[in-house]
């Protein structure tokens, strides 16, 4: 089950992110920018499908992560939902 409104939703925090990042003149590095000018906007989301955010914890039972490729040939498992 997707969210239709993930797309519209990163491009616009993108968008805001990568012009905080333009308009600073500080003299730091690109990558100190990045870091320094993310939007709040910008973090994990678990959805219910419709555009509302449920809580992180939610995530896992109601989208439950079985594994990939790498997890069954012993990788451990350390991503986050």
């Amino acid at each position: 089950m997707g969210d239709a409104t993930f797309t519209a939703s990163a491009l616009t925090v993108m968008n805001k992110w990568l012009a905080a990042i333009e308009a600073d003149t500080s003299p730091l590095p690109l990558a100190t920018k990045v870091v320094k000018d993310k939007p709040a906007e910008a973090h994990d989301l678990c959805t219910d499908g419709a555009g509302n955010e449920l809580p992180s914890a939610s995530c896992p039972i109601l989208f439950p992560y079985y594994a990939e490729p790498r997890m069954v040939a012993g990788e451990p498992f350390t991503a986050t939902c």
